[in-house]
């Protein structure tokens, strides 16, 4: 398993694999369980936030 190895889920199983923010918009359930936010939300993370700036997802 994957605990087991240590390593990512695949992105297919029941409790999926990586977490991504898209833009794109937020129109319909399309992210398969990321976090979709409007293009120009994503311009303004990117404008304020350093490359590889871990992000915690909390519920």
């Amino acid at each position: 398993s994957a605990i087991r190895a240590q390593t990512k889920p695949p992105q297919n199983t029941e409790l999926g694999g990586d977490i991504f923010i898209h833009g794109s918009g937020k129109q319909g359930d399309w992210t398969w369980g990321c976090v979709a936010l409007d293009d120009t939300e994503i311009k303004e993370l990117f404008d304020l936030l350093p490359l590889k700036t871990p992000i915690k997802i909390e519920p």
